[in-house]
């Protein structure tokens, strides 16, 4: 995902995402052996969200 990408959603279709990945942390985060490089990937969708929304001054 791309900040273009998120571009072109909607605020709520931000915040949904935005909770997605935080469901995606929290469920890979408690398994035996979490992949870290997915967790950042997901930390990182999050952190472009949030630049987004703060563009949007929302």
């Amino acid at each position: 995902m791309s900040p273009s990408d998120l571009k072109r959603l909607s605020d709520d279709g931000l915040r949904e995402l935005a909770k997605d990945a935080y469901c995606r942390i929290g469920t890979h985060s408690v398994s035996e052996y979490p992949d870290e490089n997915y967790l950042e990937q997901q930390k990182g969708i999050i952190a472009m969200i949030s630049e987004e929304l703060t563009r949007r001054d929302v």
